[in-house]
């Protein structure tokens, strides 16, 4: 019998030469750690940390109809303004998987995130809202079109304006946008104070790579998910 398939991020390959420690989560093979969930705490803590969120569910939403139908599927959190970003709740599958965040990209344009064990529940949620809806609503799955890398720690913004033209001083918390970073196409979302950067999958380990190369000087360092879930928890 053939054994379940493993998705791999675009980044597998990079978290293999730094012997960082992996497991298997959601049917994704995921970095815990690279050192000591201790040592990548205090690294993030005192500079800037990059972390794999490849993992994610991601889930876009289009069309002319595309905020009447969310804000049919959810009782909280979509967008009214474009730039925006907030937290689902009540409905749209997140009622028994927790809440996601939606972005709104542009007037027809939101951008689900949910976690990874959310994703299958989201989808079959919404997909069953738009069914026998005579509405223009076209749902995406991103998940594996795109990687995504958080960015968190004091001096991300140092960090990224080496990166990028974009005006990060007036991105606030729960802001997203669409802008270039490194001379990639990249959707840049800010929220727990980290800035999370989901670019084609095609450029996962050139992004990666070029933001550590630029982070060098700020003591940028890799982070695996018990870091990440550790520092969400301060």
């Amino acid at each position: 019998m053939p054994s379940t398939p493993t998705k791999l991020s675009a980044l597998h390959h990079i978290h293999l030469s730094r012997r960082a420690r992996m497991t298997d989560e959601a049917g994704w093979q995921l970095p815990v750690s690279y050192t000591s969930v201790e040592q990548e705490v205090e690294a993030v803590h005192k500079g800037v940390g990059l972390c794999d969120t490849s993992p994610l569910g991601k889930l876009d939403v289009r069309g002319a109809d595309a905020f009447a139908f969310l804000k049919d599927a959810y009782t909280y959190g979509v967008p009214e303004a474009v730039g925006a970003m907030d937290r689902v709740l009540g409905g749209g599958g997140m009622a028994a998987t927790g809440e996601g965040l939606c972005a709104r990209l542009a007037g027809d344009h939101f951008y689900l995130i949910t976690g990874a064990t959310a994703l299958d529940a989201v989808q079959k949620s919404l997909a069953g809202k738009l069914k026998g809806r005579e509405s223009e609503v076209h749902l995406i799955d991103m998940t594996s079109a795109f990687a995504s890398i958080t960015v968190a720690g004091p001096r991300r913004r140092d960090l990224l304006y080496k990166l990028t033209g974009f005006n990060l001083s007036n991105f606030p918390d729960m802001a997203c946008a669409q802008t270039g970073v490194a001379g990639v196409y990249a959707r840049l979302l800010h929220s727990r104070s980290a800035y999370h950067l989901h670019v084609p999958r095609e450029f996962g380990e050139y992004i990666y790579e070029a933001l550590m190369e630029a982070g060098k000087e700020f003591g940028v360092a890799p982070f695996g998910s018990e870091a990440w879930t550790r520092l969400n928890a301060e």
